[in-house]
């Protein structure tokens, strides 16, 4: 991927740092496991006006170095 990226598109890298947006609460690693938390405000789908701020994650199994599955949670339709 890296090859890809760099050598055959010339892209520059740029450290994610750098390119992240959301504050990261957390990261936990545990086997093949790796799993990131941040925070998350959501609208209240009975009330626009009103929010809540909860904490999101992503989880992934890595297998042979690359992502195999990926999981993160549900909100309830319309509360995006």
């Amino acid at each position: 991927m890296i090859d890809y990226f760099t050598k055959v598109l010339k892209l520059a890298p740029t450290p994610v740092q750098e390119k992240m947006k959301t504050k990261v609460v957390s990261v936990v690693a545990e086997g093949d496991i790796v799993t990131v938390a941040y925070p998350r405000i959501v609208r209240d789908p009975k009330d626009p006006s009103k929010t809540d701020t909860t904490t999101w994650f992503d989880s992934w199994r890595f297998i042979d170095g690359k992502a195999d599955e990926h999981w993160d949670p549900a909100t309830k339709p319309g509360s995006e």
